[in-house]
C-alpha cells in the first residue's frame, strides 16, 4: 500500500521536505539565435541530477527561424507570449494565444513562422519512449496540492505572480520565468507537494519509465 509523505513548498511548522531544484531565469544562459532572429535561454539541460530526462529551452523570437533538431527525443512547444506561431516539422502546427501547445517530431529541424509578430515559446524535449509528459496551465490563488509517486516529477514554471518555497535552507520566492522541480516518492510512498502563492503556472508532469 502506498503512503503519503507531506512535502511543503511553503514553510509550515513540522513539515518534512523532499528534494527540490529551483530554476532561476536570471541565472540561465541566454544566447543569440542563429541568424539574429531572437534569443535562446536554456532553463533546464538535464544536468546535475535534476529531472535528467527533460530539457527546457525558452525562445524569444523576433522573426522567422529554424529550431534545431533534437535527435531521439519527443518535443512539446508552448506559446507563452505573442499572437500566433506556425511550426512545420513535416506537418503544420498553428499555436495561438492563450498558451497554444503542439507536440512535434524531435528528430528534424522545426521551421517556425511568425505571421503576427514576435513570440515567446517554451520548448520541452525528453527521450523518445522513455517518458510520458503532460502539460497544463492553472491559476494559483492560495494553495495548490500536487502528488508524485516513484519515477514521477513535476516541473512548475511560473507565468505570472509569485510563489514562496521552503527549500530546507530558507525561503525563496519565485518570480515570473522561474521554475521548480518537485521530485517523486520512493517505492510505496507518494510525495504531497503544497504550493502557496498567487498568479498563473504552467505544470509539466513527467513519468519516467524503466528507472529505478
Amino acid at each position: 500500500m502506498n503512503t503519503v509523505c507531506d512535502v511543503r513548498c511553503a514553510a509550515r511548522p513540522g513539515a518534512s521536505l523532499a528534494p527540490l531544484h529551483v530554476l532561476r531565469a536570471d541565472e540561465c544562459p541566454r544566447v543569440p539565435v542563429d541568424g539574429g532572429a531572437g534569443w535562446e535561454t536554456t532553463i533546464l539541460s538535464g544536468e546535475g541530477g535534476a529531472a535528467p530526462a527533460m530539457h527546457l529551452v525558452q525562445w524569444e523570437l523576433s522573426g522567422d527561424a529554424v529550431l534545431p533538431a533534437e535527435s531521439h527525443r519527443d518535443r512539446l512547444l508552448v506559446l507563452l507570449a505573442g499572437q500566433q506561431l506556425q511550426v512545420n516539422d513535416g506537418y503544420v502546427h498553428r499555436l495561438q494565444v492563450p498558451l497554444g501547445m503542439a507536440r512535434c517530431a524531435g528528430d528534424r529541424p522545426l521551421q517556425v513562422l511568425l505571421p503576427d509578430g514576435p513570440c515567446r515559446v517554451l520548448d520541452v524535449t525528453w527521450p523518445h519512449g522513455q517518458c510520458d509528459v503532460q502539460c497544463w496551465q492553472r491559476s494559483l490563488a492560495g494553495s495548490m496540492v500536487l502528488f508524485s509517486a516513484i519515477r514521477e516529477s513535476w516541473l512548475v514554471f511560473l507565468l505570472e505572480g509569485a510563489i514562496t518555497l521552503d527549500t530546507g535552507k530558507g525561503e525563496q520566492t519565485l518570480a515570473p520565468g522561474d521554475g521548480v522541480i518537485l521530485t517523486g516518492g520512493s517505492a510505496g510512498h507518494i510525495h504531497r507537494h503544497v504550493l502557496h502563492g498567487s498568479g498563473s503556472v504552467l505544470l509539466l508532469w513527467c513519468k519516467h519509465y524503466g528507472m529505478a
